[in-house]
Formats: structure tokens, C-alpha cells, sequence
């Protein structure tokens, strides 16, 4: 096995996912997020209650 093929492109997208799932659980009592996609963009919008 080579050190090329673990540059860490599979841990950036661990630490990602567990960074996202910690923010929603730590904001989700205050602020709610909704997710939509139009024209090929994906936006994420966050609002206060």
C-alpha cells in the first residue's frame, strides 16, 4: 500500500461528518436549518426561532 493513496481525502470526509453531526445536534433546539436545491445549487438556510 502507498502513502499516495491515503493523502486524507477519506478523513476530511469523516472529520466532516462528524463536525455536521455534533453543529446539528448542539443547535437544534434554537435554530432550524432547511436545505433546497434549484438550478443545481444547494443552498442551507438557517433561521432562529
Amino acid at each position: 500500500m502507498s502513502d499516495e493513496a491515503d493523502t486524507g481525502s477519506d478523513e476530511n470526509h469523516s472529520e466532516s461528518d462528524e463536525i455536521d453531526k455534533s453543529d446539528t445536534e448542539r443547535v437544534a433546539g434554537d435554530i432550524h436549518a432547511t436545505y433546497t436545491e434549484a438550478d443545481g445549487e444547494r443552498r442551507l438556510r438557517f433561521e432562529r426561532d
